[in-house]
């Protein structure tokens, strides 16, 4: 005779629960499956840089060589957004203009990019992207591209659609990145991707104007992430004062944004282009963007010029690859106009 055996009522209670919980159905077990799966590794030798600049507080954007938009680029038609609600606006007023990426593979690779705007919109895009929602972060605005990087595939050469020679889309493809190709029918081909629109940045930098009392008026700046800011001034005859402030931490420093000397737009662009080169980008790279937007940043007016932290940038604008780069930089430029 054997022996009674006692099980507990709760060990009965979790067997009875894992006998009529539902089996995985095979939609459901891969979805889980990919969702445990080890990431890829990255690409080795792929190499993506990407640069934009953010526009706050109204501050204009004065190209020169023809800084209107192509009618080819496309203009983004977001499909009609899916439950839940979303986090769509209009980014607290601050322009992403020209967010432009540059890519350089070993070899051929088909390559696809997403970027999300939560809390913001896409307008532009170039070559054509595929709009939509997405969860980068929550449900959020997105625009997808799928190219091919170094495609020899085709007969006929790809050439992107023509631009006056002093135009901004001329000037970065001389940068020398790879030609990058459209993966559906219309095969549109172009040196770099690019995007617009607006985005939710409140600013890494707290600037407030003193007045000029006994002393002349100057800037209070702080920041807890940004290492340094320029503060720049310029009038309708074409004199500039730009002064370079080292920011300490957190802690409040003052830079003098009336004086008596005066700054030459190169030795502005000098110092511009050496941050730039340090926080990743190529000196081709570099110089295409102030090609750009030397312009802007010495028109007439008073502005504060900082490069923005790669979380801030991450955070308002994040992307995704695949396959991954190697090496991703992301390089924001902020120009905010002062009263």
């Amino acid at each position: 005779m054997r022996p009674s055996v006692l099980i507990p009522a709760a060990v009965l209670a979790l067997g009875a629960v894992v006998l009529a919980a539902p089996a995985l159905g095979p939609s459901d077990a891969k979805e889980s499956a990919d969702r445990n799966a080890p990431a890829p590794p990255p690409m080795k030798g792929l190499k993506i840089h990407e640069w934009g600049v953010f526009r706050m507080n109204g501050a204009k954007f004065v190209a020169s060589g023809g800084g209107e938009a192509p009618t080819f680029l496309q203009k983004v038609k977001l499909p009609p957004a899916p439950p839940p609600q979303v986090r769509q606006g209009k980014g607290a007023g601050v322009a992403a203009d020209l967010p432009i990426l540059h890519v350089y593979a070993p070899s051929p690779v088909r390559l696809k990019v997403k970027v999300c705007f939560p809390g913001g919109s896409p307008t532009l895009a170039w070559p054509p992207a595929e709009p939509g929602w997405s969860s980068c972060q929550e449900a959020a605005p997105c625009v997808d591209w799928d190219v091919w990087v170094q495609d020899d595939s085709i007969n006929t050469p790809a050439i992107p659609p023509k631009v006056p020679g002093e135009h901004w889309i001329s000037v970065l493809r001389k940068v020398g990145s790879d030609l990058l190709i459209g993966a559906d029918a219309r095969r549109e081909s172009e040196h770099f991707l690019f995007y617009e629109g607006e985005v939710d940045y409140k600013g890494d930098v707290k600037a407030t104007m003193i007045p000029g009392g006994l002393a002349l008026p100057h800037l209070a700046l702080s920041s807890d992430s940004v290492a340094e800011a320029w503060s720049i001034e310029a009038d309708a005859k074409g004199s500039i004062l730009a002064v370079r402030t080292a920011l300490a931490g957190g802690k409040e420093v003052h830079a003098l944004v009336d004086g008596l000397l005066q700054t030459e737009p190169k030795d502005l662009q000098a110092q511009l282009s050496k941050a730039l080169e340090a926080a990743g980008l190529t000196v081709d790279e570099a110089m295409a963007l102030l090609t750009i937007w030397m312009p802007s940043l010495t028109a007439p007016g008073q502005r504060l010029v900082y490069l923005m932290p790669r979380a801030s940038y991450d955070a308002i604008l994040p992307i995704t690859f695949d396959p991954a780069p190697e090496e991703l930089v992301r390089v924001g430029l902020v120009v905010r106009e002062l009263p």
